[in-house]
């Protein structure tokens, strides 16, 4: 397996090169626009992938997902978790190859974006979203995981056992490795309703829903609402519940039977029973027992088939009804978030370049600067003419002469569209051919005062939106 893993590096890396292409082992910034190219291209592996019927690909990605954030131990030293690595030489990751070598060649266009362990993430992220069925569902997750390249466990398994309940196996693992809560574990178990199980990978045979295409309630509702029997095989000493007071038929294909191509049977497992029943009363036993239901169309059942646990059976309980699809979705999404977010402290959201320049201060009067007053051209002005005021000689005023004018005309050009709005202002005041008042000839001019705008004061500067 150890080889098989590195084979399947070595292959990445060369497939990337031949792109032209760098992999990057962690993702340091990353577009809206560019999780949306990659979202669609997953979108197409899972609808279209390799054996995708009856959501086994969705299935086996969140399987994936799970599977590699379960690596993560809050009491140990190591570094493993959320890495977009899981370590193949454990019986409890069978049966992912397949999926590890799809991703891998979903990744290779993406590997120089985004590093693989976001890479898993976002592909979780569309699997359940694409097969909630539901529009503008959401999984929100964030970026900046680091990739590993080896990942193997010291413990002889970091993974649950489905043998035992949600208060053995699955509370040691998700509560007191992981550090979720039990009600986040209970939201994610809810991801059995995608998909089967197969013998060959765990040694269980079936489907816990029927409709194992959608990403539902159903699962909760399939512990709760109806009766389930233990089967348990002496042979392999494994437990599975079937669906109806009913026991296993001989000879048939898989656990309950189910031969002749027609639809398999559901299941649950001693850990999906414990969501709702006592465990007291089922986990350890070899012997037929019946569980349930606990609600039926009456609403709840006062003492249903082997107790209900009351702490446990509150959390589903929210999950069933008219508003429990919603309920599971919105608690999944937390939950999920949590799970992919394990071991992480430096994780980010998806965002476009920061593109915020620094724009100059245009708030200043435009007397403060010499180009400010277009008014010292000898167009601005008409009414300025000798014949207009005959004490405006040139004697009087040496800034109007021809040369100061031509020298200040060039400066002034770049700046005249800038003050048009004030000496359009001013125009009332100063451009009047028509008028016939005299000017007053005993009033000398004053070269000093800087020339006057608006309605008799300074020019304004721009109006602040």
């Amino acid at each position: 397996m150890v080889k098989q893993s590195l084979c399947i590096l070595l292959t990445s890396v060369i497939v990337a090169l031949s792109n032209g292409q760098t992999c990057i082992t962690q993702t340091t910034t990353i577009t809206p626009a560019q999780v949306n190219t990659i979202y669609s291209s997953l979108d197409q592996t899972i609808t279209d992938g390799p054996g995708d019927t009856d959501g086994d690909v969705a299935a086996a990605i969140v399987r994936l997902a799970f599977h590699d954030a379960a690596g993560f131990n809050r009491n140990t030293a190591d570094t493993l978790g959320v890495d977009g690595c899981v370590d193949m030489t454990k019986g409890g990751n069978a049966g992912l190859q397949d999926t590890l070598d799809l991703l891998d060649t979903t990744w290779q266009p993406f590997c120089s974006i985004i590093s693989k362990a976001d890479f898993w993430v976002l592909a979780a992220k569309v699997a359940v979203e694409k097969t909630s069925q539901v529009q503008n569902y959401n999984l929100p997750i964030l970026f900046g995981r680091a990739s590993a390249s080896s990942c193997l466990v010291p413990e002889a398994n970091r993974l649950p056992s489905a043998e035992d309940s949600l208060a053995g196996e699955m509370n040691r693992v998700m509560v007191g490795q992981m550090g979720l809560t039990e009600a986040e574990s209970i939201a994610l178990l809810g991801a059995h309703t995608l998909g089967r199980t197969e013998t060959i990978n765990s040694g269980y045979e079936g489907p816990w829903v029927q409709n194992t295409g959608v990403f539902d309630n159903d699962y909760f509702r399939e512990i709760a609402q109806v009766p389930w029997t233990r089967d348990f095989d002496q042979a392999t000493a494994k437990t599975t519940w079937l669906r109806g007071a009913r026991m296993r038929r001989q000879g048939g294909m898989g656990m309950g039977g189910g031969g002749g191509g027609g639809p398999r049977p559901e299941i649950m497992l001693n850990v999906d029973m414990s969501l709702v029943y006592d465990r007291a009363n089922f986990i350890g036993g070899t012997n037929r027992v019946v569980c349930g239901p606990a609600v039926n169309q009456n609403g709840l059942v006062n003492n249903p088939a082997c107790g209900v646990d009351s702490g446990r059976f509150q959390v589903v309980q929210g999950f069933l009804g008219q508003n429990g699809n919603t309920n599971f979705h919105t608690a999944f999404a937390a939950a999920f978030k949590s799970m992919t977010e394990v071991g992480q402290t430096a994780l980010f959201a998806a965002a476009d370049p920061d593109t915020t320049t620094v724009v100059p201060d245009t708030t200043a009067s435009p007397i403060m600067s010499p180009t400010a007053s277009p008014t010292m051209s000898p167009t601005a002005s008409p009414t300025m003419s000798p014949t207009a005021s005959p004490t405006m000689s040139p004697t009087a005023s040496p800034t109007m002469s021809p040369t100061t004018v031509a020298s200040d005309t060039t400066t002034v050009d770049p700046d005249t569209t800038n003050v048009d709005p004030h000496t359009t202002t001013a125009e009332p005041e100063t451009d009047q051919p028509t008028t016939t008042r005299p000017a007053r000839p005993t009033r000398p001019a004053r070269p000093t005062q800087p020339p006057r705008g608006g309605k008799g004061g300074r020019p304004r500067g721009p109006r602040r939106n």
